[in-house]
Order: structure tokens, then sequence, then C-alpha cells
């Protein structure tokens, strides 16, 4: 077995212990703080009422499929219960919970008027119009600075002003992170897509028209299918339909607009809304699997690695057992093709597709493990027999006062050094993320 394929299924079976994604933690309107939903909610007996759509994903994962119902709201994506109350002209604060620094691209907003309550509204008929969307913030698109780059410098939060001119009434907020890491391949594009309930009022009557959810985007648009690492560019091509500025209710367009800078607001209060008819709202987050990715390997024949781990996160446990089904295509490239979490009491068992490079892959780690234990200091004796996993123990001692960041970067740097090597132009992207 060859040292790069060794090599990716350590990582991956490291990926599958952290969540490289994120989702909306918490959402600020008109002084209150809302909960968003977390995954830990689909195991709980007590499902608790609230302004943030369900979903069904047990990974943080991603949306692809843009003909799919679940690009709308994400993944079998149900009704919120509650509306927060907004006045036309606030922001809404959206907070995530975390975001890789790897997974660079847009963020963008949509508003969808609902015909009667938002919990009733059928989402397929939903139509989105946009309020809100940023792309490159300045510099080009491989070394300068993306909306998510922003997001992540502002503590995960975005702020999005509601527009004065649009009616009263209820709208569902779409709220979301294109990550582009992979685009340079038709359907690498990853959208993370996150929905709220608002009930807006506001001295305006423009009602524009939009576009069902199902449409806004193709895998074949320039914002969607585009290198972002070769060549560089500094003018994104805004994917979706134009960005609506007021005062004149017509339907949206097809745009490549360049992206608009997000309203800046007051932070919300730490006022907690609890939930109007449940229980007080789980606060432990179970760790889940991150997205498995493309890693660079010599060898055609296939392998597979099973190792297992337990992690902690938050105030919960996750115990996880990942196996990882490799096979080369092209003679240079292995794709983790399955994985397996199990999550306090629950299993799932999910097939993915190939993801980001193996450099990306690195960088996505160690943007996810705690800045604690990265910069734990690793022993640098040889363990004196096999892990109880069944992964065989190291050969050679690491240096005295090596650290696990220390590890990853002289991974990273490998992976990186070999793409510059073995790549075309078109793969230079791994490169991205060396540090």
């Amino acid at each position: 077995m060859s040292l790069k394929i060794a090599a990716a299924a350590a990582l991956a079976t490291l990926a599958s212990t952290v969540s490289a994604h994120g989702h909306l933690q918490s959402i600020g309107a008109s002084g209150t703080t809302y909960a968003g939903f977390n995954n830990s909610i689909l195991y709980s007996n007590t499902k608790p009422d609230l302004i943030a759509w369900s979903d069904t994903v047990k990974d943080n994962g991603y949306v692809a499929d843009y003909t799919s119902p679940d690009m709308i709201c994400h993944a079998g994506a149900g009704n919120a219960k509650l509306s927060a109350p907004v006045n036309g002209g606030d922001s809404i604060s959206f907070n995530w919970d975390t975001w890789p620094t790897s997974h660079k691209g847009p963020v963008i907003t949509y508003l969808a008027k609902c015909d009667g309550d938002c919990a009733d509204a059928d989402k397929a008929s939903l139509k989105w119009f946009k309020i809100d969307a940023t792309g490159i913030v300045s510099g080009d698109s491989n070394t300068g600075t993306w909306a998510s780059d922003k997001l992540i410098s502002d503590g995960f939060k975005w702020d999005v002003k509601i527009p004065d001119t649009i009616a009263s009434g209820n709208y569902v907020a779409r709220h979301e992170i294109i990550a582009l890491h992979s685009a340079n391949n038709v359907g690498g594009a990853q959208n993370y897509p996150q929905c709220i309930n608002i009930e807006v009022k506001s001295s305006g009557s423009d009602e524009p028209e939009g576009v069902v959810g199902t449409e806004l985007y193709t895998a074949q648009d320039k914002g969607i299918y585009v290198n972002i690492y070769y060549p560089p560019f500094e003018q994104y091509d805004m994917p979706g339909p134009a960005l609506y500025t007021g005062g004149s209710g017509s339907a949206p367009a097809s745009s490549a607009a360049a992206s608009s800078a997000p309203a800046s607001s007051a932070a919300a209060s730490s006022t907690y809304a609890a939930p109007a008819s449940s229980s007080a709202e789980a606060t432990s987050y179970a760790a889940s699997s991150a997205e498995p990715t493309t890693y660079a390997a010599s060898s055609a024949q296939p392998t597979s690695y099973a190792a297992s781990s337990t992690v902690e996160a938050s105030s919960s446990f996750t115990t996880q057992a990942a196996v990882v089904s490799s096979a080369a295509t092209g003679g240079d490239e292995v794709v983790v093709t399955a994985y397996q979490t199990d999550i306090v009491t629950a299993s799932t068992a999910v097939t993915v597709t190939a993801g980001a490079s193996a450099t990306a892959a690195v960088s996505d780690i160690k943007s996810a493990i705690p800045a604690s234990l990265l910069s734990s200091t690793i022993s640098a004796g040889i363990p004196t027999a096999t892990a109880s996993s069944g992964v065989a123990k190291p050969t050679k001692a690491l240096p005295e006062g090596t650290t696990l960041e220390d590890l990853l970067s002289w991974v990273e740097y490998l992976f990186a050094e070999n793409a510059s090597k073995t790549s075309s132009k078109a793969r230079r992207h791994a490169r991205a993320f060396r540090h």
C-alpha cells in the first residue's frame, strides 16, 4: 500500500470525527435571539417549535442537485412552526456555529412571501427573490477575501437588511453559503441553504416576483461551475436571479451581477426566545462526520480502511465508526464513497460523492478541530501496542513538542507539493491551502 493511500486513510478517519461544515445556530431579529435547528434535535423525543425550518441532515452536509426540492431549504426540510416579527428596514443576524476556511464562496439571502401562515406553506411553490448577495469582498478569487471569509472573521455572523419597500406579510427567508472549493468540476459546488420564518411589518407595497427554489440555479451557471483558483479573477458572476433593489416589484431576470455588500446592524441582544409550545430546546450538539473528500493516490487497487474513535462536542458524545471504501479513478484519485456514523443512540449510513482535494480536506480538518486540541503536544514515545481500533502502531517516534497542528500542516504541505508536481493547471487549487 502506498504512503499516499495510507495517508489518505488516516485523513479520512480523522475527518470522520469532526464536523467540517456549519448550520444556523441562532438568529437575531428585533432585539431577540432565536434558536436555530441543529441535528441533535433529530434524536430528541421533544421537538421544539422554532422559527428555523427543520431538516434531516445529520452531518452538516450540502445539497448539489439543483433540481431537487432539497435545494429549497436543505435536505428533507420541514416548515418552521413559529415566525420572528421584524420591521422593514431592520436587519436580521444569521449566526452560524462554524465554517471552514477552505470552503470559500458567496453568501446569499432570499425572501419568499407566503400565502397565509408560512407554517403551512408549500415549499415547492414558494417564489424567491434575492435581497442580499456578496461574493468577493476584496482581492482576487484565489488569495482574496470571500464573503465566507468575512462571515468567519465576524464571528460566523452575517447581517441582512430586510427591504423597507416590500409589503407587510409572512415570509420565509432563505440564507445560504455556496462553497466553491471543488466547483471547477460540474456538480462540485456545495450549497448550504438554511430557512427561517419572519413576519414583516412595513410601509412598503412591493411584492417582487420570484423564482421557485428548484430553478434558482443550474449546475452550469457561471457562478456555480467555476475554478476559483486558476486563473484567479476579481469579478465573481453571482448566480441566481438579479438582486432586488426596491421600488420596482418587477420580475427578476437571470443575472451575473457583481456581489453587493451586506448591510450592517447592531448585534442582537442576548434575549432568548423560548419555544412557545414545547419544553426547553436541547442545547447539546452532536459531533458528526465531515464530508468525505477526494484524495490523491498512486494506486488503482481498491482499498478498504476501518477505524473508530470517540470525540466530545459541547455536552454530548459521539462514537463513530468510519468505513472508507476507496478506488482510484484515472490512476490519480481515491474517492471516499461511504461512511457510517453512530450518534448517541441513532445510526445512519450515508453514500456521498467525491469532494475537495486532499489539501482542502486537511484544511477542513484543521478548521474543525478545537484550538486547544490542535495545540496539544503529541507524545513523542513509540506506542507499545496496536491501537484498540486495530490501527497498527507507528514505528517512528515524533520529535519532542510536536503538536497535532504540526502533524496536519506537514501532511497538508506534502499533499500540496505532490499536487504541484503531478497536477495540471486545472487542479492547481490544491496548492491554495498550503500554509
